[in-house]
């Protein structure tokens, strides 16, 4: 049952004179003159001021009013509340970088070996400030390196042997010692070198643009096995040769395509 005076709420009691269904706020204030708005309407006014009828009303409108401001005025108290209640987001910290000391020994931050690694651990030494280097010798996984050290434009002053320690995960110096100048070839006969290697290897792929470089040789370069490919890319090639001596000139052993993990 709904209240007659405000349909869209119910009726909590009824008016005491006539009988029709209040709602709370119409109930307060037909309890408190003895009857509804209707009723009092219905009865003579009293002279020298207003009528009960519409006192009553404005009560109710008053009340109206209170209850309306107190329920904005609560939902606004309750949004701010949530808003204060939110936790701001802790701060992301950066760990520091740790800092490597030259001087250690055998520094290296490479993770895997080859060239990157061994720049890695000569930028380390402070007795090779200022030498140049190249890679004498290297097996086909770089594990053992032997590299060649000196003073720019000069000759090369010692050779350095470098293994790569797994556990480390970097080069470690293995033996070391000053370079023998090789003795002049008085046969005349070219020899075999780094460079001519690569040549062959280029020439036999008969790829223009492409690199190479070199995983394993004897030490005299007699035998050599270098990696071909485009640049900016993966190896595509394993070109293994041997020098010819008779012809001057290396002869192609064998090219095989680079398998890598996951490639079918």
């Amino acid at each position: 049952m709904k209240c007659v005076y405000h349909p869209t709420l119910d009726a909590t009691g009824q008016c005491p004179r006539c009988g029709r269904p209040l709602c709370a706020t119409c109930m307060q204030g037909a309890q408190a003159t003895g009857g509804c708005g209707e009723c009092l309407r219905a009865q003579p006014a009293a002279s020298g001021g207003p009528a009960i009828g519409t006192i009553v009303i404005v009560g109710c409108l008053v009340l109206v009013l209170l209850i309306a401001i107190l329920g904005v005025g609560g939902y606004v108290y309750y949004k701010r509340s949530a808003r204060d209640q939110i936790t701001p987001p802790e701060p992301i910290e950066t760990p520091p970088v740790p800092v490597t000391d030259p001087s250690d020994t055998d520094p290296s931050a490479a993770i895997e070996p080859g060239e990157e690694a061994v720049a890695v651990w000569v930028a380390g030494r402070s007795d090779l400030t200022g030498y140049v280097w190249k890679v004498s010798e290297a097996n086909e996984g770089w594990t053992e390196v032997r590299i060649l050290v000196g003073p720019p434009n000069s000759e090369w002053l010692d050779w350095v042997d470098l293994v790569w320690s797994a556990s480390g995960m970097l080069y470690v110096r293995a033996d070391d010692g000053p370079v023998e100048l090789d003795v002049p070839d008085d046969t005349g006969r070219t020899q075999p070198t780094e460079d001519l290697a690569k040549e062959a290897a280029l020439a036999h792929i008969d790829q223009p643009g492409w690199l190479t470089k070199v995983t394993d040789h004897s030490g005299d370069w007699s035998t050599a096995t270098l990696w071909v490919g485009p640049p900016a890319s993966e190896w595509v090639y394993r070109v293994r040769m041997r020098w010819d001596s008779g012809a001057e000139g290396y002869a192609i052993e064998a090219v095989e395509p680079i398998d890598y993990p996951g490639m079918e």
